[in-house]
């Protein structure tokens, strides 16, 4: 791992003319930073002031190579607290680090102490912080990063005699970072507490019996890390002192429910105090909206009074425009000029699909929580089932009267399931439409009662007669919303981090309709009116812009039906559902079969199982150096079925992001991180483009599996420098022999793409030609001197002609070795298998799915190279691997020849296997 640095960062510390403040500027001056020491230059209790103390300090930090200016200002006024941020931005232009040190004693009993000796300790302690960090906080907001710590003691955090104008202070500021991190956190600001225990000048009174052993030295060091940029931690207090280092929180017991949710006497109190103060169980509250969550969990709501109340009755009137606005929203239309998708989009040809009949009730039902006995946190409600039933063809322009009521309330335990059935009359009075919610109300459970049916929908265990997938469109939530459902969720970024998303997530009544769509367009020939019935069971969620694949069973009368996000295979299934049909017809499968075969014709297919023949022949049209090879995965290790030059090096360009998938999944598969992990994204591991991450918002909490998913798929180089910066650069150098790299000198030091586009930067007198020339020790102290710091990627002219400069290398061998090891370390019984299905969601090879279920993707291209590698399972359950490069120094890749040369060796490689 990297040492802890502080290079192009400034600091501004409190209290740092001695003591743990003078240590605080020592080390991170040591490792870097630019320093501001304040110091009022008093004595212990504040009285009196000087500019010896500060100066000495900054003297030390100059004599030692480093860069540092003094202030002698009182943090007890705003003007002191905006005059030492000034100093910070007057002499060094930003501030990064603030850590508030400074402090007094006034300690007296509590039946001694005057008010004036209360107000000038807080005023010091909790109103400076306050001071200083205001004024550094606007800064830091603005430029998306900062770090700040705060000093509490064990007299704030537990009680100590005699200081309690020390201890209020103290805990005050506890408080105050815990605010911070939570208004912080858009901004990549952390906030953290340090709780010192160590002989200072005010504290020497009580600690001098224990000599060195509570030295200030052991405190520094801790202090460094919580405002490093490598410091993930926020919302922290943490305790340290003589060498033991831990965090200290405040937990909140399960404790005991008065039942019924009655108010009890005060005896009943007494007798349960027990169940009070039982700690088993703790949990720790993150902010007062975790603390009212938890409460809402033990606030059963009330079957007696709920259990067959009625929603307000009401009418609803649509017309063409409204039913065309809800199919766009579910991603009809595409191709445009489709005459099938046209009768969904052109009111000239408009059918309606039945999974309309969800819209008409949803003002209805937004009066759940008026319901008697209905009360429940609504962050705390989880669609769990759907079920439309329909009575008759749904028209295109109608008004139909509205009524429902709570059907059935079921004890789930940990949960309550309420069924809300509502009713849709057209004006005859006839009716069109049932609709039955299912809503789980999590923490509403344990009342007494049923627990209700079983859940169904599983589909069968034999192979699916179709797979069909939907792509759905990044602003599809934004769309879809225009219908009634107005839920932030689906639109706010910041809403949905509330809820435990990275961003907002699609509607599941939006899935339910697509779902239904694939249905009726594969299976149904694009009849709408055949559909009788429609129950999903939501399982998952989609982000918009994720890929739905749907599994069909033909079962007698119905359609069983089981939908997964392509994005998380292997991790949850979207729905299972089945739909009910009115008559047993189904179109012919010839025309499935068609569409699902694979694109190339059969003038480009060939009966040869002469690989190599075949690979040569459409290599040798390419100009440059090419390369095939296929292998067949037996005992864990590639056997060469076809080979043309796979012993030989080539620029592979993103390809090595498979060694930083495979790091990742060893530190999943040994329980040292998990998928759902968090990384904020910063602004330093910003990727040159093109890179969908870099326009997130800095700050942002990305998910690991998301980063990988984002690496992988579309090639993110943001993604990746983050998890390159994440994992190691190191530890990602060892992978590569792990994975079975035969070369891994090839890419040592192995570089983040921010550095590869920097070694090639023409504006900068191309810094590769240099690097090139160095050892690899030499390589490592350029990139760490030289390139550090991050670049104007818009200024960048960068080399796509010589790749030799800066990149990648492998040779296609080696990279089977690396499918191989992904595969066989990320089976359905490693914690790390949903990394299968990341390679599988761009797979850029045109393939019939039945003949190869599983395909999974990483290449690399720039202008003068392509590589391409698969992995492969076939029918029978064969795993293979399959790879072709193209380098090409003297002129830019001919993506289309690529493309046929791919083509023909793969027909090839398809007849061979079958």
């Amino acid at each position: 791992m990297s040492d802890v640095r502080f290079d192009n960062r400034v600091a501004v510390i409190t209290g740092a003319g001695g003591g743990l403040g003078r240590a605080y500027a020592l080390m991170l001056a040591e490792r870097g930073a630019k320093v501001v020491v304040n110091d009022l230059g008093g004595g212990v209790d504040g009285t009196g002031s000087g500019s010896n103390m500060a100066d000495q300090v900054v003297q030390e930090i100059k004599d030692a190579g480093g860069e540092a200016v003094a202030n002698y200002d009182s943090v007890a006024t705003v003007e002191g607290g905006n005059a030492m941020i000034q100093t910070a931005l007057d002499s060094f232009g930003q501030v990064d680090i603030v850590i508030n040190n400074a402090g007094i004693l006034r300690d007296k009993s509590f039946a001694k102490m005057t008010s004036e000796e209360v107000a000038a300790v807080i005023d010091v302690h909790l109103i400076g912080a306050f001071n200083v960090t205001r004024s550094a906080f606007e800064f830091m907001k603005n430029a998306a990063y900062g770090r700040l710590l705060f000093t509490t003691s064990a007299a704030g955090l537990f009680g100590n005699f005699g200081q309690a104008n020390y201890a209020a202070a103290k805990m005050g500021l506890v408080g105050l970072s815990n605010v911070l991190a939570i208004e912080g956190e858009k901004y990549n600001i952390k906030s953290n507490v340090i709780a010192p225990v160590a002989k200072t000048r005010l504290s020497e009174h009580v600690l001098s019996a224990f000599g060195d052993a509570l030295d200030i030295g052991f405190v520094a060091p801790l202090a460094a890390y919580l405002v490093s940029e490598e410091c993930s931690l926020s919302h922290e207090v943490i305790s340290v002192g003589g060498g033991r280092y831990a965090r200290v929180f405040v937990g909140e017991a399960p404790g005991w429910n008065a039942p019924g949710a009655k108010i009890p006497s005060p005896e009943s109190v007494r007798d349960n105090i027990d169940g009070v103060m039982n700690t088993e169980g703790f949990t720790i509250p993150r902010s007062a909206t975790d603390e009212i969550m938890a409460l809402e969990q033990f606030m059963p709501i009330d079957p007696s009074r709920a259990l067959g109340a009625e929603l307000p009755g009401e009418d609803f009137t649509w017309d063409e425009d409204q039913v065309i606005l809800y199919q766009l929203g579910l991603g009809c239309g595409v191709p445009a000029t489709d005459p099938r998708e046209l009768a969904y989009t052109y009111e000239g040809l408009l059918k309606v699909l039945p999974t309309w009949g969800v819209i008409p009730v949803h003002d209805m039902m937004a009066h759940v929580l008026e319901i008697p006995g209905m009360e429940f946190n609504p962050f705390m409600l989880l669609h769990g089932e759907q079920e439309l039933e329909i009575h008759k063809p749904i028209p295109t322009a109608a008004t139909v009267s509205n009524t429902g009521r709570v059907a059935e309330i079921y004890d789930k335990e940990k949960a309550a399931l309420v069924i809300f059935e509502t009713t849709s009359k057209d004006q005859s009075g006839e009716l069109l439409f049932t609709n039955r919610f299912s809503m789980y109300m999590r923490g509403e459970g344990g009342f007494g009662g049923p627990s209700g049916p079983k859940p169904g929908n599983e589909p069968p265990e034999r192979e699916a007669d179709l797979v069909v997938e939907t792509q759905t469109f990044p602003q599809q939530a934004l769309f879809y919303r225009l219908n009634g459902d107005k839920n932030p969720l689906h639109a706010d970024p910041e809403f949905a981090k509330v809820a435990g998303f990275d961003q907002p997530i699609l509607h599941g009544l939006c899935t339910y309709g697509i779902v239904c769509k694939q249905v009726i367009d594969n299976l149904l020939d694009g009849e709408t009116a055949r559909v009788a019935k429609y129950q999903v069971r939501f399982r998952g969620v989609v982000i918009p812009g994720d890929t739905i694949v749907t599994s069909m069973w033909k079962e007698d009368n119905r359609i069983v039906i089981s939908s997964h996000n392509k994005a998380r295979l292997n991790v949850c299934r979207c729905v299972t559902a089945y739909v009910c049909l009115r008559s047993e017809r189904l179109m012919s499968w010839s025309l499935m079969l068609l569409c699902a075969a694979l694109f190339t014709s059969p003038a480009q297919q060939t009966p040869s199982h002469d690989l190599n023949v075949v690979a040569e022949q459409a290599l040798s049209k390419l100009p440059g150096h090419t390369g095939f090879l296929f292998t067949e995965i037996v005992d864990g290790k590639p056997q060469t079925l076809g080979a043309v030059r796979s012993d030989e090096r080539f620029a592979v360009g993103s390809s090595f992001k498979l060694f930083i998938l495979g790091a990742l999944a060893e530190e999943v598969n040994d329980d040292r991180r998990a998928l759902d992990n968090i990384m904020r994204l910063e602004k330093q591991f910003v990727g040159p483009p093109h890179s969908e991450m870099a326009d997130w918002p800095m700050g942002s909490p990305v998910t690991l599996q998301t980063l990988a998913l984002k690496m992988i798929s579309i090639s993110d180089n943001t993604a990746t420098d983050h998890l390159l910066h994440l994992l190691g650069r190191t530890r990602v150098e060892e992978q590569m022999t792990v994975m079975g790299d035969q070369h891994p000198e090839w890419n040592i030091p192995l570089l983040f793409t921010r550095e590869m586009t920097m070694l090639r930067d023409k504006n900068k007198d191309t810094p590769g030609l240099e690097y090139q020339k160095l050892d690899v020790a030499g390589k490592r102290k350029f990139l760490a001197e030289k390139l550090s710091a991050q670049p104007d990627y818009d200024e960048l002219d960068f080399d796509t002609a010589n790749y030799d400069l800066a990149e990648w290398y492998a040779t296609p061998m080696d990279m089977a070795h690396t499918l191989v090891w992904l595969q066989q370390n990320t089976t359905e019984d490693d914690a790390a298998n949903a990394i299968r299905g990341v390679m599988a969601v761009e797979t850029k090879l045109p393939h019939n799915p039945e003949e190869w279920p599983y395909v999974g993707f990483k290449g690399g291209s720039e202008d003068q190279l392509i590589a391409g590698n698969w992995l492969l399972k076939n029918r029978n359950g064969k795993w293979y691997t399959f790879h072709v490069y193209w380098n090409d120094p003297d002129s830019k890749i001919d993506e289309h020849k690529m493309i046929e040369a791919l083509t023909t060796i793969f027909s090839a490689v398809t007849q061979s296997v079958k």
